[in-house]
């Protein structure tokens, strides 16, 4: 049997859950598949090497590479509620351990990025004592390749914040 767009999505759907259900897990049972899989089979997802056994002995399987999972975990906030995901773009700016997701998430264009870049916004008005807020919002920026010449002026906000930075320490 073949992967499908059935599959893919419900693997969406799995990355989402194993990173933001509660503490980011990258190791899933395959009784997680098949329940995210629902109906159908799991083996076109274990043949597509998209998971993989990591454990001959456990029942243990992973995403080919964490990347996959997060940007799979990324997709699948296109069928979450705008508030749903304003929630999520919030959690993961300021997670260590899940901010990549949001990198993605930037990327994906359409209304998943243009929330992104709205957040990105609001970030960068707020100042933190060791300037993290703005690293980070130059890498969700830099992520969601929005040009300098925005409607929003991001770009020049982000540029005359980093220059700023720059000449402090220089001072």
């Amino acid at each position: 049997s073949r992967l499908t767009a059935d599959h893919v999505h419900a693997l969406h759907r799995l990355a989402h859950d194993l990173l933001f259900e509660s503490n980011p897990r990258y190791v899933f049972r395959r009784q997680e598949l098949e329940s995210s899989l629902g109906t159908q089979s799991s083996e076109p997802v274990l043949t597509s090497r998209f998971a993989n056994r990591i454990d001959p002995v456990f029942d243990e399987f992973a995403f080919l590479h964490a990347s996959f999972q997060e940007y799979f975990a990324a997709a699948h906030t296109r069928v979450l509620s705008a508030q749903s995901r304003d929630e999520l773009i919030e959690r993961t700016f300021f997670s260590t351990s899940r901010f990549i997701v949001l990198q993605f998430m930037a990327g994906l264009g359409a209304s998943v990025s243009e929330q992104c870049h709205r957040h990105a916004i609001m970030w960068l008005q707020s100042q933190d004592r060791f300037r993290q807020v703005l690293t980070r919002v130059a890498r969700v920026v830099a992520a969601g390749r929005w040009p300098s010449s925005d409607s929003h002026g991001i770009g020049g906000l982000l540029r005359r914040e980093l220059w700023s930075d720059i000449n402090r320490e220089h001072d």
